[in-house]
């Protein structure tokens, strides 16, 4: 068992290709952004410039329409106060009168010269009309002292233009209408008299400019001192009096520095921003405001700057796919020349592995013979030894050694897939189980023990007691890395790939599988022994800790199962062995019963033909034959026992062959055999018989294959079911026990 640990670094799978998130940490990928991320500062500060560029032009534009506006308000402003003037001098001077039809004709062609005018009105001191241009006879008499043009002209002084604030009246429909209003007196200028007042539609002041702007969103609003807006509100806009579209301590400021106007933007109640453009008039305390939406002024630069955002964008994203396309096909490169580096590594590891085993089992052949002759005569011997006596332990001692040299052969000879192998389908978490329990009764001290067994379901395809021993291997070998103590974690559990997942030295198949992860809490696993973890004989340990065949069993065990390993290594925190078994749909079969000494079958006097070529071993199944109540013939030459059939192919009822021997080997001769006889059974006994001892046993048409050494039961159980079989050859495949499955896998529904 491999136990070499080191500070490294962690395992990893050097042929898995990079990511997205690799590639772009790549050199030319890095360079590559860090120049198309200039390029994008230099365009976005472009573009910033171009849009403050845009906002000074528009701002400008802005200011020259805002005096054009102002200029032109100062020039209503001034003709309506020439007007008023103009009839209320002649008003205090008598040159008019009140009542009589040259006022009122007076009044109407001064309104016909003014544009947007509607009347021109003359009230008393009690606010009465006295004479209008809109009849010749006054209406009936109805105040007009409280409203605003004639409060503001009254209280404002002598001779002083008054601009009252919007109000709708019924003889304009509704519409509508500003007051520019200023009184008049007698003609010593001291007595009061009334208020002439000029009644105007809203855009008056401003000459209309309002609906000539050069763009529709330009809004024009005209502001008295105090705040109140004396213009037409735009469609949609702000409503006349103190609902103004601006703050009034914005308003009041600006009326203080008008030039503070400059750059001003403010956000309108809909959360819109606005740039702003005002100008006071020269000669009257009105203040002229044109504000426009920011995205509309920036509208151009918009089309402008999304346009070539979007070519940049386009431009710097196909060069950056270009890029990582590049990198992804030098690494897909780089990926497959590792991928054909580690097939090569693993095609070279198995046929050292295929060599290692040809050779353990030519060994563990000759060595199965000597043990097979130890364990069956030291049987025989037995069964004659009183319970109890000297004798009796002596010979359990000699079988027990016998045992262990058994183990230890099928240990070598499995990495080398040269022993018989039975696939059960069972459940793997009864076995695990069960492993952990022997464990846990020879922990050391310090060692704690902690499992997460979750996968009561899992069923796999596989023999129990080589599937317990590699978990006692990979258990037995954490523990030993870790002297001083620690903690032993075993899980289980079920997992589900879509895709082939890179493990230490292999692929997990797409699939589900069982995983068993042993983990410790060792030093780790040294680099340059993690490349030979699955050599047989390997071994950092002394001669007298550890063979080198724990993880070799391991490996061979789990490429037969057509399962996987892999291995993962921290510095300072252990290593992780974990083991994927393919699962299977199928329901294990029912617990069958062990035989026990009473319930071995015996024979009725058939005839067995004994093939081997140790004459030793010949004698040994002759004396078990005959004591199970058959009638053996044993030869040792497989050519003289083809003479001996052919002399009386009807005499023998079964023939018993070992596999290796001179001249015809078991598998030839049981062809031979079976093309003289088609329904002879045949059982074959073999320590060792090579990779392809199925496929040949199966061509010969051999029904029941044993592992040597065999026990007295397991002979009897070979032989009487090779006997009881009928109808066509069905190759049957016994290992140690013969036909009995693992304890812990022998159940029929899943545990929990």
């Amino acid at each position: 068992m491999t136990d070499a640990r080191a500070q490294d670094t962690e395992t990893t799978t050097p042929w898995s290709t990079p990511g997205w998130s690799e590639l772009l940490r790549t050199r030319s990928v890095l360079a590559v952004l860090v120049g198309e991320l200039a390029v994008a500062l230099l365009v976005a500060a472009g573009l910033w410039a171009l849009r403050a560029q845009t906002l000074e032009a528009e701002q400008r534009t802005l200011a020259a329409l805002a005096d054009a506006v102002a200029a032109q308000a100062d020039s209503t402003l001034g003709t309506a106060d020439a007007v008023l003037r103009a009839t209320r001098a002649e008003l205090g001077d008598g040159l008019v009168l009140p009542g009589r039809a040259d006022l009122h004709e007076l009044l109407r062609a001064r309104v016909a010269a003014l544009p947007r005018v509607r009347a021109l009105t003359v009230l008393d001191d009690q606010g009465h009309v006295l004479a209008t241009s809109r009849t010749q006879t006054p209406a009936a008499p109805v105040s007009l002292a409280t409203r605003d043009f004639y409060v503001g002209a009254r209280q404002l002084g002598p001779a002083a233009l008054y601009i009252g604030q919007p109000f709708r009246s019924r003889q304009d429909d509704g519409e509508r209408s500003i007051g520019l209003a200023m009184d008049w007196r007698d003609r010593d200028g001291g007595t009061f008299r009334g208020v002439v007042v000029l009644v105007t539609q809203p855009d008056f002041i401003d000459g209309g400019y309002a609906a000539v702007m050069p763009s529709p969103d330009i809004a024009v609003a005209l502001y008295r001192r105090d705040g109140l807006r004396v213009s037409q509100p735009s469609e949609g806009g702000a409503a006349p009096g103190r609902d103004a579209p601006m703050p009034p301590e914005v308003l009041s400021a600006l009326w203080d520095d008008p030039d503070a106007s400059q750059g001003l933007r403010y956000t309108t109640r809909d959360g819109q921003q606005r740039l702003v453009a005002v100008q006071p008039l020269a000669h009257h305390p009105v203040l002229v405001v044109l504000g426009r939406d920011l995205d509309a002024a920036l509208a151009d630069w918009t089309a402008l700057a999304s346009v070539i955002a979007a070519f940049a964008a386009s431009a710097l994203l196909v060069t950056t796919l270009l890029t990582v396309r590049h990198a992804r096909e030098a690494a897909l490169r780089r990926a497959s020349q590792a991928a054909w580096a580690a097939d090569q590594d693993r095609a070279l590891r198995a046929r050292k592995l295929e060599a290692l085993g040809t050779l353990a089992g030519g060994v563990a052949h000759d060595f199965n013979n000597v043990l097979a002759a130890v364990i069956g005569w030291g049987e025989l011997a037995r069964t004659q030894a009183a319970d109890g006596s000297s004798q009796a332990r002596q010979l359990d001692q000699v079988l027990q050694a016998g045992q262990r040299g058994k183990a230890l052969v099928e240990r070598i000879l499995s990495f080398g897939r040269g022993t018989p192998r039975r696939h059960d389908t069972l459940w793997l978490q009864p076995v695990v189980d069960e492993a952990l329990r022997m464990l846990e009764g020879s922990l050391p001290p310090g060692i704690r023990l902690v499992r997460a067994l979750q996968a009561p379901q899992a069923a796999i395809d596989g023999d129990a007691t080589l599937i317990h021993e590699a978990a006692m291997n990979l258990c037995t070998n954490a523990v030993q890395a870790m002297p001083e103590g620690g903690t032993l974690r075993v899980s289980l559990g079920v997992v589900t790939l879509t895709r082939p997942r890179p493990l230490h030295a292999s692929t997990l198949a797409p699939g589900r599988h069982a995983c068993l992860s042993v983990a410790d809490g060792g030093p780790g696993i040294a680099p340059d022994v993690m490349a030979r973890l699955f050599e047989p004989f390997f071994t950092t340990r002394s001669a007298l800790r550890g063979t080198g065949l724990g993880l070799a069993v391991v490996h061979s065990v789990m490429a037969d199962l057509g399962g996987a390993i892999d291995v993962q290594s921290r510095p300072g925190e252990g290593a992780t062995f974990s083991l994927y078994f393919p699962c299977v749909d199928a329901v294990p079969a029912a617990e069958t019963p062990t035989d026990d000494e009473h319930d071995i079958p015996r024979g009725h006097g058939e005839v067995v033909l004994v093939v081997d070529d140790e004459p030793a071993l010949v004698e040994l199944a002759e004396e078990m034959l005959a004591e199970l109540g058959y009638e053996p013939a044993g030869l040792s030459d497989s050519a003289l026992a083809l003479a001996r059939f052919d002399a009386d192919p009807g005499r023998f009822d079964l023939v018993l062959t070992d596999e290796l021997m001179p001249g015809l080997c078991g598998t030839a001769l049981a062809c031979v055999l079976r093309e003289r006889r088609p329904d002879l059974p045949i059982v074959l006994a073999s320590g060792y018989g090579g990779p392809q001892l199925d496929e040949r046993a199966a061509a010969a048409g051999i029904t029941v294959r044993v592992a040597k050494p065999l026990t007295r039961a397991e002979l009897a159980r070979a032989v009487a079911q090779a006997l009881s079989q009928s109808g066509p050859p069905k190759q049957t495949r016994l290992d140690t026990p013969l036909n009995t499955p693992h304890p812990a896998a022998r159940k029929t529904h899943p545990p929990g």
